[in-house]
């Protein structure tokens, strides 16, 4: 079973990863490098010949899922996975399983403002590109397609879910409501533990795994990454590109 996150930033993507760590026997990570974002994103979504580098990069990411795997299972609360790697996904695995994350539109659009609006350029869609199921003819406004990612990631969402084994529709709402995690369990047939409640994230994440939920998770975040990133050695690669610069200039996003 390889479940995935269909979904935008700032939708909780990094707190259901910790959940499904804690509750689960299933191996689970948030943002499993490779990431799949700048040019790898924009290659596979606007060229019908990928180039050898974004290959590269995609087959770099097959081997991790296989690798981190255990008993073929595998859980991975990236929000590119419906936005970029979800082609050598499905082409690789026939037991992909879809989590549809979604947070009010206002809500997403205001909490990437809080974050500060030029940061993660690399991980949003353009909406002129070729493969883009609501495809404009010229580029948007940096703000005009924060939110137009939110439409159109609902829309890749409904236009795949066919094709998973099962999907589950997640409110963000009920991002820390322990009875909705059980629901997606039993609906995807996981075997999960029965606690009283969430409990709070801290250092003791690795120490004392009851304590790790409820509160910022960066830091043990930067320990799994850390850890990861030793057996991925060509990680620029994915955003480091001259046209992705050029863009970014285009859009107002860096001078």
């Amino acid at each position: 079973m390889k479940i995935f996150i269909a979904g935008c930033g700032r939708n909780g993507t990094k707190f259901m990863s910790q959940v499904f760590s804690l509750l689960t026997q299933i191996p689970s990570y948030h943002e499993m490098p490779p990431y799949c974002i700048g040019e790898t994103s924009k290659d596979v979504n606007n060229n019908e010949v990928i180039s050898d580098k974004t290959r590269y990069v995609f087959q770099q990411k097959i081997a991790k899922i296989k690798h981190y795997s255990k008993n073929g299972d595998y859980f991975e609360s990236n929000n590119m996975f419906i936005k970029s790697f979800i082609w050598p996904v499905m082409a690789n695995f026939d037991d992909v399983y879809c989590i549809y994350l979604h947070r009010n539109l206002m809500d997403t659009f205001l909490s990437h403002a809080d974050r500060g609006w030029k940061f993660g350029y690399d991980w949003f869609l353009q909406s002129h590109w070729k493969k883009c199921l609501l495809r404009t003819s010229k580029p948007m406004l940096y703000y005009e397609n924060i939110m137009w990612n939110w439409f159109e990631i609902r829309q890749r969402f409904y236009h795949w879910k066919d094709q998973f084994v099962k999907t589950y529709d997640f409110d963000f709402k009920k991002i820390n409501d322990l009875k909705e995690y059980y629901k997606l369990f039993e609906h995807f047939k996981i075997p999960y533990k029965i606690i009283d409640k969430l409990p709070i994230f801290n250092k003791s994440f690795y120490n004392r795994p009851e304590e790790r939920l409820n509160k910022s998770i960066s830091f043990n975040y930067e320990i799994i990454m850390k850890e990861i990133n030793k057996h991925w050695e060509k990680q620029g690669i994915e955003w480091v590109f001259d046209s992705d610069k050029k863009d970014m200039k285009t859009y107002g996003v860096i001078k």
